[in-house]
């Protein structure tokens, strides 16, 4: 089952990241991700990092075919540099869901190629991926580049 989810996820070095399915009701698939346990040294001046604790951070990601929403249960170290001059200080990165963002990254193209479809509205593509219809016109404003075409020369004021 975990090799599903790590290609679902499109996870390099999946064999660090611990995956545990969680309980949940039927119409949600809940997930639990979390990197092993590992020694973490500063980009900046090479010493030791330390652990600041684990937080979790809750990101959907609406691929599954069966209208199911999966719920990623992210569990993310902080992690501080131990060096007093250097001070550096960073989390746990995954590499499918950007910084600060509820959903993946996968979500936002999946909404644009939905856009394809001249027969959905904003409303029914936010519908099916979880997102608002202001959320799904922001992606689709942030990927495509459509200028607006000329008016005709009768029309011009």
């Amino acid at each position: 089952m975990t090799d599903f989810i790590t290609d679902l996820l499109q996870l390099k070095g999946s064999e660090e990241i611990d995956v545990k399915i969680l309980p949940s009701d039927a119409n949600t698939v809940v997930l639990e991700l979390q990197w092993k346990a590992r020694e973490k040294f500063c980009p900046v001046c090479g010493f030791r990092m330390h652990s600041k604790g684990v937080y979790t951070r809750t990101v959907k990601h609406p691929i599954l075919q069966d209208g199911r929403l999966l719920v990623l249960k992210l569990k993310q170290r902080k992690w501080k540099c131990q060096n007093p001059d250097c001070g550096f200080f960073e989390a746990d990165k995954f590499p499918f869901v950007g910084r600060n963002r509820r959903i993946t990254d996968t979500t936002d193209i999946l909404i644009v190629q939905s856009f394809k479809d001249f027969n959905l509205s904003a409303r029914q593509i936010a519908d099916k991926f979880h997102v608002t219809d202001t959320y799904a016109l922001t992606v689709f404003d942030r990927y495509v580049d459509m200028p607006r075409l000329k008016l005709p020369p009768g029309n011009q004021h």
